[in-house]
């Protein structure tokens, strides 16, 4: 008996022990990236980084090999749309445009927007006054202002019967015309508003219209209407 639980204790001790191994690193981290680099690049791609980070601290530690997807690199551009042939309204002050010119498909022109600020009307119907930032005075009574609106139909009648322009050119023209001499009735008409609707488009008309008449028809309407507002 004795002998028996000798040869045992002999046993144990000649059979080698095992040993638990225990990991105690901790899990690598993702490479660091510097969100504020991408401040140029707009929000969308610091979102896009953020995400990424997320997924790939993920897959980190649940020890998938899975692709992530790559994160932007520094210096990415946000995406610019062309605009065919218009320019969207809406542009804050001092912004440049750039619109795709719908008779050449790489040609490329840039204007500066100009601001419009919106007419404050009264906060009831009670109230007799609006507010209009830069207005010009005009009196649509006066000898000036007859001899403009009679050079200003007299481009009129002469634009509807232009062939040298497209259909969509002076349609466009003779309605922004038409709009900006319904602005010049208004009590207090904005000074930007007649510029885009009358200056600009009898400048182009007088430059660039093709037409000699029409150009010289243009140009006598614009020198009258300069003289209203200066």
């Amino acid at each position: 008996m004795a002998k028996k639980k000798a040869a045992k204790r002999s046993a144990k001790k000649g059979a080698p022990k095992k040993r638990k191994i225990v990991n105690n690193m901790p899990p690598p981290r993702p490479p660091f990236v510097d969100v504020s680099n991408y401040a140029d690049a707009g929000d969308q791609t610091a979102q896009q980084i953020a995400a990424s980070r997320t997924r790939l601290s993920a897959a980190v530690a649940s020890g998938e090999t899975a692709p992530v997807p790559p994160i932007p690199s520094a210096g990415t551009a946000p995406v610019h749309v062309a605009l065919e042939g218009r320019a969207s309204a809406g542009l804050r002050s001092g912004s440049d445009i750039g619109v795709q010119s719908g008779f050449s498909g790489a040609e490329t022109v840039t204007r500066a927007a100009v601001p419009v600020v919106p007419t404050v009307y009264p906060e009831s119907p009670n109230g007799k006054t609006v507010i209009v930032q830069n207005f010009v005075t005009i009196n649509i009574h006066s000898k000036e202002f007859r001899e403009f609106d009679a050079r200003l139909e007299a481009v009129f009648d002469a634009l509807r019967g232009n062939n040298d322009l497209s259909p969509e050119v002076k349609g466009q023209l003779l309605a922004e015309l038409k709009a900006g001499r319904q602005i010049l009735e208004a009590p207090k008409p904005e000074r930007n508003l007649v510029d885009l609707l009358l200056v600009r488009p009898l400048q182009w008309a007088a430059e660039k219209a093709g037409s000699v008449a029409f150009g010289d028809l243009a140009k006598r309407a614009l020198d009258f209407l300069l003289g209203l507002i200066s």
